[in-house]
């Protein structure tokens, strides 16, 4: 019979596993009765795929009690112990070693009713005597350990075995209790359950360490460091730092502006804040209180992140790591002890990558809150929770931002192209419609109606009022941009150190902010009885019509004949350039219409 190594499960089922025809019959009869439940119990997650279970009852019979992975797997397991040096003595290669293991586990289970499973620590008997004392002196000592149970040195066992080969097997609860399953009807919820318990028990003892979802045995020198790293000293500051750090710089990525439409250039002074589990008053920061803090002040967005398991572990962990590969000890290390820091290196990476993603998801999952409102966002990330929270936060906080419907492209350049129009009818001078903002030109009305009545304003004061909440208009143009449609309609007067501005001198004083402090703002007086009267009179000779008795609809009718005018005096241009005609004084109407107009149709001031 041929011993290749190819061979192996044929050989073992040779020498090992020959059934008489009652177990035939009787074994084929439990696999046709618990075929998906054995293979269930024999299932195994992550990159483990290769560790497959019966694929027929014609194999349950040949290889029970022993299942189809074990054979690949036990190969394995040897292969690794000796690449890694954990065996003081003389491990055959090939099929002596794996028949005398598979017999002392048959032998081990051969008073078992045909319900049992062979668990993998079953197998570690056959190779005890082959591994070195150093290697295996954490499951000698195990059994004495007051603080362990019985089953925490047989779990030890079958970490042991995996130890080297997580690219075969992940250590992870779900593939260790696969592992060690011991009946086909086993209740593998309860053994996971069980498993967990011992885990923790054994991390307590230093005997295995955790990275995510894995479990690892540790060896007696990677013991000794992973004691040493639990003494490292990390102080609720520095925990503090690092979650600040991968929430702010890393999910955010160093994150200070956000769009909001249509303002795109505009600065805001917004508050977001993130309340994470490991902040004292986590507990007590429930939906009402988060609603009162979100409304202090200015109004800021909160983000209350889900309770997370082990966060707090898994940070102070990556912090005792990081301080202990650079602590005095790791530089003069010995080439053991320097590969161990390497794999604690590269484990510490997989963990910071993992603290970003769990963070990522429990900003996502968290509850959300802005200027005093429980705010509902259904968000697929965390950049889009804080696009869409804080968008929220400016449209509810500056809540006539929304007032500055039009923005020009280049609005200094508009505010002189108003101060200098010579045609009263030109677009951009209206006060109504869209174009003109009007709602935006209708509260600085009823501002300036209030604050410039009696006594004077300040531009710079004025600039400063609407950037700030609830209107936010910046930058600073666009409210000067509605004082100059306001002047130039005759609404208000601008005085610069004591004297009246005409628009031509305003020009200057309103396109430089540095003198915003020197132009005052007053409100135009309203006209007593005597002067309407004499305003309806020089309206009626001028233009041989009565007007409107209202001061603002005089006004608009002044206004509307003065462009008439305008209009009219341009078309006469060409014929009055021939000789015999007097384009001197059309020339000179139409200078006047265009220096005095706003005083016009402000006689009633």
């Amino acid at each position: 019979m041929s011993l290749a190594s190819s061979n192996t499960d044929e050989v073992i089922g040779e020498r090992l596993l020959a059934k008489t025809e009652d177990a035939h019959v009787a074994l084929r009869d439990v696999f046709a009765g618990k075929s998906d439940i054995i293979n269930n119990q024999l299932s195994f997650v992550g990159n483990s795929v290769s560790l497959r279970a019966y694929k027929d009852a014609a194999e349950f019979v040949a290889v029970y009690p022993f299942a189809p992975y074990q054979f690949t797997l036990l190969q394995k397991i040897f292969e690794s112990i000796r690449k890694v040096g954990a065996t003081g003595k003389h491990l055959s290669r090939g099929e002596r070693s794996l028949l005398d293991a598979f017999q002392s586990a048959a032998v081990r289970n051969a008073n078992h009713s045909t319900d049992v499973l062979v668990p993998l620590y079953d197998f570690y008997p056959s190779i005890e005597s082959f591994i070195d004392g150093m290697a295996k002196r954490s499951i000698d000592e195990a059994p004495q350990n007051p603080l362990l149970q019985p089953y925490d040195s047989l779990l030890l066992k079958a970490m042991f075995l995996i130890r080297y080969i997580p690219d075969i097997v992940k250590p992870n609860i779900d593939n260790l209790a696969t592992l060690c399953i011991d009946q086909i009807d086993a209740d593998k919820l309860a053994l996971k359950r069980k498993i967990q318990e011992s885990l923790a028990r054994l991390e307590q003892q230093r005997l295995v360490s955790r990275n995510g979802d894995l479990w690892y045995f540790l060896t007696n020198e990677e013991r000794d460091v992973a004691r040493e790293i639990g003494h490292v000293e990390v102080s609720a500051a520095e925990k503090s730092r690092l979650l600040a750090e991968l929430i702010y710089d890393e999910i955010f990525n160093n994150l200070t502006k956000v769009r909001h439409p249509p303002w795109r250039q505009a600065s805001y002074a917004l508050s977001f804040e993130v309340i994470t589990p490991l902040g004292d008053d986590y507990e007590n920061m429930k939906s009402a209180k988060c609603i009162l803090r979100s409304n202090e002040g200015n109004g800021r967005a909160i983000v209350r992140l889900k309770d997370a398991d082990r966060l707090d572990v898994e940070l102070a962990l990556y912090q005792q790591i990081e301080k202990y590969i650079v602590s005095p000890k790791a530089d003069q290390a010995t080439p053991s002890l320097k590969r161990i820091l390497a794999d604690r290196k590269d484990e510490n990476r997989e963990r910071r990558q993992r603290l970003v993603h769990q963070l990522s998801t429990l900003i996502a999952e968290g509850d959300f809150y802005a200027r005093g409102q429980s705010v509902q966002i259904k968000a697929a990330g965390p950049d889009k929770v804080l696009d869409d929270l804080l968008n929220y936060l400016v449209t509810n906080t500056y809540t006539k931002l929304s007032y500055i419907k039009v923005r020009q492209v280049d609005p200094i350049a508009e505010i002189k192209a108003v101060l200098s129009a010579d045609n009263i009818s030109k677009p951009g001078l209206g006060l109504n419609g869209e174009e003109g903002n009007a709602l935006a030109i209708k509260e600085m009305r009823d501002y300036l109606h209030h604050a410039a009545s009696h006594t004077r304003v300040l531009l710079s004061d004025v600039v400063d009022r609407f950037a700030g909440i609830p209107w936010g208009w910046k930058p600073e143009w666009e409210t000067v941009l509605l004082i100059a449609r306001l002047f130039m309609a005759g609404e208000i007067k601008l005085m610069l150190e004591g004297s009246d501005l005409d628009p031509a001198a305003a020009v200057e004083p309103l396109t430089k902010t540095a003198r915003f402090k020197l132009v005052s703002i007053l409100k135009r007086k309203v006209a007593d009885a005597h002067s309407l009267k004499r305003a309806r009179e020089l309206y009626k000779d001028l233009f041989q019509k009565l007007g409107r008795e209202e001061e603002d609809a005089l006004v608009a009718d002044f206004r509307a004949r003065f462009g008439e005018w305008q209009t009219d005096l341009k078309g006469f241009t060409f014929t009055a350039s021939t000789a015999h005609h007097r384009k001197a004084d059309i020339d000179s109407a139409l200078a006047r219409i265009a220096n005095n107009w706003p005083r016009a149709t402000a006689f009633l001031h």
